[in-house]
């Protein structure tokens, strides 16, 4: 972690309850007792937009993902996805076998277009990649207008939150400079259908902050997507099905039947990653907000899902100029 004292205050409360901000160590401050400011991390305005009906939900808290994926902090992790999520909350999740799509519902999940505040077009205008002019309005990361060709966005869900960085000056141990958290994807996109001109289930994380407005999950350039994940260039650590005669890179020693997926319908039919953190820049005592989308694109029968866990505060953070140190990074 980085020897950052604002990481090791942390104390998890996700054995506490199936609260999705809980799950991932935010928020704890709202249980009172013994969690306050020099613990955990108070966060507000947060919201959970998606498509419910009765029991079923794009969205769940469980003790683990299929069956290699385990929570990274505390006790649970959360799951967001394009399709319902197959419970039960607290429990392992990911019985993908039984799962309930959820293509063609209505209502602000399946407009086309992405949730406010999300502008999709370049923010970054400045031709030199080693500056970014950020306007605070569209994204400054400039890696989603290339993949975005058309209003087609489909089975969104996302949740957002505003949050306040620690300083010396609030009364806090130490400066945070940034934040980072832990994320696997999972998908039935690989890898029959990477690089095609539609589709591209798409995970995207929203920074709106007092110097930097964007997206801040990005790899080569690129929003996470399965084609953008596993390619050539990227080198990502890939699980799941092998590839048959297609026209996408191979996967050296792959076995087309990944124990870490094992009791889904992905096994063999589908991937994913391994888990991977994202690091993003704040200025210290700035309240900022993010947001996190998942969406299919076009084709809303193949689904994918991001699982989320391990907030935590960055001492040191990094400068989305010229992206050097921010985006993803692979973890053991």
């Amino acid at each position: 972690m980085g020897g950052c004292p604002l990481v090791e205050m942390h104390e998890p409360c996700d054995d506490q309850d199936n609260d999705p901000f809980h799950a991932i160590g935010l928020n704890c401050t709202s249980l009172g007792g013994n969690y306050d400011n020099t613990n955990a991390t108070p966060i507000f305005n947060e919201t959970i937009e998606a498509y419910e009906v009765g029991l079923l939900r794009p969205w769940r808290v469980g003790s683990q993902f299929a069956a290699g994926y385990l929570p990274r902090e505390g006790e649970k992790l959360l799951v967001i996805s394009t399709s319902f999520v197959p419970g039960p909350d607290g429990g392992v999740l990911g019985d993908l076998n039984a799962m309930e799509d959820i293509d063609g519902m209505n209502g602000p999940y399946d407009t086309g277009t992405l949730p406010a505040p999300i502008v999709p077009f370049d923010g970054d205008t400045n031709p030199d990649p080693d500056i970014i002019d950020c306007n605070l309005v569209s994204d400054c990361s400039n890696t989603i207008q290339s993949t975005w060709t058309s209003n087609d966005a489909t089975d969104v869900m996302w949740f957002r939150f505003d949050v306040t960085a620690p300083s010396v000056e609030k009364g806090y141990l130490a400066d945070a400079r940034g934040y980072k958290f832990d994320f696997a994807y999972v998908s039935m996109e690989f890898p029959d259908w990477l690089n095609f001109d539609w589709g591209n289930d798409t995970f995207i994380v929203w920074q709106s902050s007092s110097k930097y407005t964007g997206n801040v999950a990005f790899i080569d350039g690129r929003p996470i997507t399965a084609s953008s994940l596993w390619d050539d260039a990227t080198g990502v650590k890939y699980i799941g099905q092998c590839p048959d005669g297609l026209d996408v890179p191979e996967i050296p020693g792959c076995t087309g039947n990944a124990p870490e997926l094992e009791g889904t319908a992905m096994q063999t039919e589908g991937g994913g990653t391994g888990w991977y953190t994202v690091s993003g820049g704040v200025e210290p005592g700035e309240t900022f907000s993010l947001m996190f989308v998942i969406l299919d694109r076009s084709n809303g029968l193949w689904d994918s899902y991001a699982v989320i866990d391990n907030w935590r505060w960055d001492c040191e953070g990094c400068s989305p100029v010229g992206f050097a140190d921010c985006g993803m990074e692979e973890q053991p």
